[in-house]
């Protein structure tokens, strides 16, 4: 099988569904640094998720909450829109 444009997703992808960074250097002999450092890109990757749901959430319930809200509605969604970029 030749290694393709897609290989970096199906990587990702295993990783995200528990597959370790040994099993998938022994299903592809790719280099154990490579796979260590693209490890903690996609954890890095799941973290920022995360946080963005949390923040999500935080948002809601301070708005719901919230009397006064402009100043703070202003606040968040300026996060809000920085986060949608990451």
């Amino acid at each position: 099988m030749n290694p393709t444009d897609q290989r970096i997703f199906i990587l990702a992808a295993a990783l995200k569904n528990g597959y370790t960074v040994e099993r998938l250097y022994e299903l592809t002999k790719i280099d154990h640094w490579f796979l260590h450092k693209f490890k903690y890109i996609v954890d890095f990757h799941i973290q920022m998720g995360e946080i963005k749901v949390s923040f999500s959430l935080f948002y809601s319930y301070i708005i719901c909450t919230s009397h006064t809200h402009t100043h703070t509605h202003t606040i968040l969604t300026d996060i809000l829109r920085l986060l949608d970029k990451i």
